[in-house]
């Protein structure tokens, strides 16, 4: 189902960033489940929607704690907390 809506959406895919973050994270593809919680957050915060930039970014922080440490997570981790810090 995320693939589908991946591919009707195309690049308009920040309008359903947590809808996808949701269906990825339910798929245990934790990896792109943080991409797209970091997408929702991101654009959460461009709407000063604050508490859901927060509710969203540790959501996905805490994705990534199941993944094992690794370069690509350390940098997914520090996009999520870049996020993250103007929004506390």
């Amino acid at each position: 189902m995320a693939q589908s809506l991946l591919k009707f959406h195309g690049e308009n895919s920040n309008e359903i960033a947590a809808e996808m973050a949701l269906l990825f994270e339910v798929a245990r593809d934790f990896a792109r489940a943080a991409d797209f919680f970091l997408l929702a957050a991101q654009s959460a915060a461009r709407v000063f929607a604050l508490h859901e930039t927060v509710a969203l970014a540790q959501r996905g922080i805490e994705l990534l704690a199941s993944m094992p440490d690794s370069p690509e997570r350390a940098r997914k981790e520090l996009a999520l907390q870049i996020t993250l810090g103007p929004a506390l």
